[in-house]
C-alpha cells in the first residue's frame, strides 16, 4: 500500500468518526430539548472549551506523562466511564415533561450548562 492510499484511508476514517454523533452531540441535544436554545449554546461552548484542553495536553505532553505513569490512563478511563454511566442512568430515570409542566425556575444557569459541556468533553 503506498503512502497516498494509506493517508486517504486514515483521513476518511477520521472524517467518518468526527461526523458520527457521540456523547457531545447527545448532551447538546439533551440540554437544548430540555432547557432551550440558550442552554444548548452554553453546553456547546463548554464542549469547545473541553476541546481546547485536549489540544493543550496533546501539545504539552500528556502522552509522555501517561507513558511514565500508566495508572493515570486507567484513572482517566474509569472516570470517563463513570461519568458516561451517570449520564445514562440519569437519562433512563428521566420522566417526560410536557411544555405545560415545564418550570423556568428549574432551567440551569449558564455556568451549569457550560460545566456540563466541559465535563462531557473531558471525560
Amino acid at each position: 500500500m503506498n503512502s497516498l492510499t494509506l493517508f486517504t484511508t486514515i483521513a476518511l476514517a477520521h472524517v467518518l468518526a468526527v461526523m458520527s454523533p457521540g456523547p457531545d452531540f447527545a448532551m447538546v441535544t439533551r440540554q437544548t430539548l430540555a432547557h432551550g436554545q440558550r442552554a444548548g449554546l452554553w453546553t456547546a461552548w463548554g464542549i469547545a472549551t473541553g476541546i481546547i484542553f485536549h489540544v493543550a495536553y496533546g501539545l504539552f505532553g500528556l502522552g509522555w506523562l501517561i507513558e511514565k505513569f500508566p495508572l493515570l490512563l486507567d484513572l482517566l478511563r474509569y472516570t470517563g466511564a463513570a461519568f458516561l454511566l451517570y449520564m445514562g442512568w440519569g437519562a433512563l430515570r428521566a420522566q417526560p415533561v410536557s411544555a405545560l409542566e415545564s418550570n423556568p425556575d428549574r432551567t440551569p444557569a449558564a455556568r451549569e450548562n457550560f460545566r456540563i459541556g466541559v465535563l462531557t468533553n473531558l471525560l
